[in-house]
């Protein structure tokens, strides 16, 4: 989901990596409403949403850098 926001252009990469802390913290939230009342539950799912969150935010930066390549490299090529 990260990806697609950066891609369309609706948030910007820095802007999500400000909100991480919000997001560890609203991972946890969820996880605490979702999972029975047991640590290890609660720890089971958000440690996965975080590490996703993490890396949608590598693969959004990676993408991000390619969609600022490319018209280099076709400008490039045609002239």
């Amino acid at each position: 989901m990260v990806i697609v926001l950066v891609r369309m252009g609706l948030v910007s990469v820095e802007k999500l990596r400000d909100a991480r802390p919000y997001v560890i913290v609203g991972a946890f939230i969820i996880a605490a409403v979702v999972t029975p009342p047991d640590v290890l539950s609660q720890l089971l799912l958000a440690i996965p949403m975080c590490v996703l969150y993490e890396a949608g935010l590598l693969l959004a930066r990676f993408i991000k850098a390619a969609e600022k390549n490319e018209p280099e490299l076709t400008s490039k090529g045609e002239t």
